[in-house]
């Protein structure tokens, strides 16, 4: 899943999943700030069936991050996206 999202600063979204037969094996979550390239990587600690939740960084830089979409009309996906301390 990658996505882009507009606030004070713009931001694209990566979050990366491997699923095996016994259920989710391993997880990589990513923020990148625009313009000023700043990054963030963590992990997912939450998936749903439209939605997931990611952590990143630490200490004072700690992100919690909260995404959730839902399928648009003619393929298109609508989304939101909140960040928080």
């Amino acid at each position: 899943m990658t996505g882009v999202g507009h606030g004070q600063q713009n931001v694209l979204v990566r979050a990366d999943l491997l699923v095996g037969q016994a259920g989710l094996q391993s997880t990589t979550f990513q923020l990148e700030y625009l313009p000023s390239g700043t990054m963030c990587t963590g992990k997912v600690t939450n998936v749903q069936s439209y939605g997931f939740t990611g952590v990143c960084g630490r200490g004072t830089s700690r992100r919690v991050v909260n995404a959730s979409w839902q399928p648009g009309t003619s393929g298109a996906v609508v989304g939101r996206l909140t960040a928080h301390a």
